[in-house]
């Protein structure tokens, strides 16, 4: 199936109306390389707003799909991590991006029955001076959030049309 026809369960996907909300700002601000933690629905929308995507996947059966899926899609570059406190992917060493897009699974959890996003939001804060983080307004992210501002991090803005709060240095 062409990456354009795909469909995407809704109650996993960043939603249409989100990537919409998400793509303005792209555009605007002239984005040109994301960073992404969870392939989907979102992928394909910075692909076609013209930008370069390496996008990173834990999960062995995720990994081969979305492989299959976006394989005639040459601005993305899926690249597989291990979920586990400190990530390492040797294909991004040296490389930064203009923004990096957490709606990566959850990672350790912090206090107890809160998933976080600590793990890849630290590692995209390595690569990219701006994070913005999908799913803003559960509790393991709010958790995640307060230890990124713990970390230096500022909110620059809370978009609630499409769940995401974007982190800046």
């Amino acid at each position: 199936m062409p990456a354009n026809e795909a469909r995407f369960n809704d109650a996993y996907a960043v939603l249409v109306s989100e990537c919409k909300v998400i793509e303005d700002y792209v555009r605007r601000e002239g984005i040109r390389s994301v960073l992404e933690f969870g392939p989907g629905r979102s992928t394909l929308m910075f692909a076609a707003a013209g930008c370069e995507v390496w996008t990173a996947e834990c999960n062995e059966d995720w990994l081969d799909h979305y492989r299959q899926l976006f394989a005639d899609e040459p601005a993305i570059h899926i690249v597989p991590f291990e979920n586990i406190p400190s990530i390492r992917i040797p294909e991004l060493e040296g490389k930064r991006f203009d923004l990096a897009f957490i709606d990566s699974p959850t990672g350790h959890e912090f206090p107890p029955g809160m998933s976080s996003r600590l793990n890849s939001c630290g590692f995209a804060g390595q690569h990219a001076d701006r994070l913005l983080l999908h799913d803003a307004e559960r509790s393991g992210e709010q958790a995640t959030i307060a230890k990124m501002q713990d970390a230096g991090w500022r909110i620059d803005s809370t978009w609630e049309g499409a769940r995401c709060v974007l982190l800046r240095r």
